[in-house]
């Protein structure tokens, strides 16, 4: 079964472009989920790869907002003390920016007003 998860959070953390030994980008970051107040919110890690990574370690930095469209739920059991910890974390694959995109803004170009014919 897979869950995903979505909606808009902020990072929490700055961003932190790395490389894996066989060069694929990978950014591990962890993303929060607003509430009401601090304690109501949800912190969530997450992890994105090759150009998503690229990108999102581009154009984001530590408290930006992002639209999560889609980033699956996966989870992996460490071994820590002797006690096994399953972490959940997501994997973005698509995502946007919040607001109102850069064509919503630009007004629609207005033709001018026809000229009465002169000669009439």
């Amino acid at each position: 079964m897979r869950c995903y998860v979505s909606g808009q959070a902020r990072f929490a953390r700055d961003m932190e472009l790395r490389s894996t030994t066989n060069g694929k980008k990978v950014l591990n970051n962890a993303i929060a989920f607003e509430g009401n107040d601090r304690e109501s919110s949800v912190f969530l890690e997450v992890v994105a790869w090759e150009k998503n990574a690229e990108n999102i370690s581009t154009f984001f930095k530590k408290g930006d907002a992002i639209v999560i469209n889609s980033a699956q739920l996966l989870s992996r059991t460490d071994e820590y003390e002797g006690t096994a910890r399953t972490k959940i974390f997501a994997r973005i694959d698509l995502w946007d920016f919040p607001g109102t995109r850069k064509a919503d803004k630009r007004e629609v170009e207005k033709l001018p007003e026809e000229e009465e014919d002169e000669h009439l």
